[in-house]
């Protein structure tokens, strides 16, 4: 009798251990291709949104309507590509205002980003880029060729982990101050192929 139920408590214990090995494995499968499903999504994505009627990331198809101002979620599409950088990041941006930005910034520096952002002189002369160029950030300055020409850099785009093969790229329309998210409509585009 006692070598019967050892023999049952085998055979039915065994298959259960294997089941939920394979279950907790499936489940983290699972979890994993979602995260990155929501990673390319994120990349492969168009929104149109400004301050009070839409914000942050576009959802079916269409953006989110706005919850409030906080100038977080209406900047979370830009913090999200910097957050998610892995090699490398190349900024061209007349100006950077918003602090969650700089901490991002930073951020991508301490996990190894190699971080280069280039910049208007006339719009830039502030602590928090020199702060950024101490902590090991190369910040270019563009400076206009004659100065007897009024021009100013104006770019917003974002290249993200390039390769021959492989590389993201953000454009914008809007500048990263609380005035860019309050008084301006902005288009963002982000696209992960160059096919």
């Amino acid at each position: 009798m006692i070598l019967k139920c050892a023999i049952y408590c085998a055979i039915f214990s065994l298959p259960l251990y294997s089941w939920t090995k394979v279950y907790k494995e499936w489940k983290k499968i699972r979890e994993e291709l979602k995260k990155h499903s929501l990673y390319l999504q994120r990349h492969i994505c168009m929104g149109v949104y400004s301050a009070g009627v839409l914000s942050g990331w576009p959802t079916e198809d269409r953006a989110e309507k706005s919850k409030g101002f906080n100038i977080n979620t209406q900047f979370e599409p830009i913090l999200y590509f910097i957050r998610t950088a892995e090699r490398s990041l190349d900024i061209a941006i007349m100006f950077i205002q918003i602090k969650s930005i700089l901490d991002e910034l930073l951020a991508a520096s301490r996990r190894n980003v190699k971080v280069r952002i280039i910049v208007d002189y006339n719009y830039n002369n502030n602590k928090d880029l020199r702060h950024l160029e101490r902590s090991g950030i190369e910040v270019l300055y563009y400076v206009a060729p004659d100065p007897d020409i009024s021009t100013i850099f104006h770019h917003k785009y974002m290249v993200k982990d390039y390769t021959d093969e492989d590389g993201y790229l953000y454009i914008g329309s809007v500048n990263w101050s609380v005035g860019g998210v309050t008084r301006e409509v902005s288009l963002r585009m982000a696209q992960n192929s160059r096919d």
